[in-house]
């Protein structure tokens, strides 16, 4: 995924709910989500990338507070229509809400939620 696609994404989730990409390294909270990203292999030479970006919160107070803060997840990226925005090199990103699954943990006092979205990074040529 390219650095620009990251750095637009993390705006985004940072701005909705307690965040970091990969490992939580700031004081911990009570709840907290975790980003990575598994790229799909392009289909084509169309200068289309995509890859399905995995949003892991976790917390020891209630589902509920994982739920609310999944639905602003949600929220800003539809199912349908989608989030698109063109960024500052002229590319253009899509992303979308795919899925919601409660994550076990093994531990009844720490809760854990998945939520994937799905980004297509259009660039107009080959990368």
């Amino acid at each position: 995924m390219r650095i620009e696609v990251l750095k637009h994404v993390n705006k985004i989730l940072s701005s909705l709910i307690p965040y970091a990409f990969i490992t939580w390294n700031d004081e911990l909270v009570n709840t907290y989500w975790v980003g990575s990203y598994t790229e799909v292999e392009p289909a084509n030479e169309s200068g289309m990338n995509e890859c399905v970006f995995i949003l892991t919160g976790t917390t020891r107070n209630s589902w509920l507070e994982l739920e609310e803060q999944a639905n602003k997840i949600r929220g800003a990226f539809p199912s349908i229509s989608g989030y698109r925005q063109k960024l500052d090199d002229g590319s253009v990103i899509v992303i979308n809400y795919k899925n919601t699954l409660a994550v076990p943990t093994g531990d009844a006092t720490i809760k854990r939620m998945q939520v994937n979205i799905g980004i297509k990074h259009f660039t107009g040529k080959e990368d």
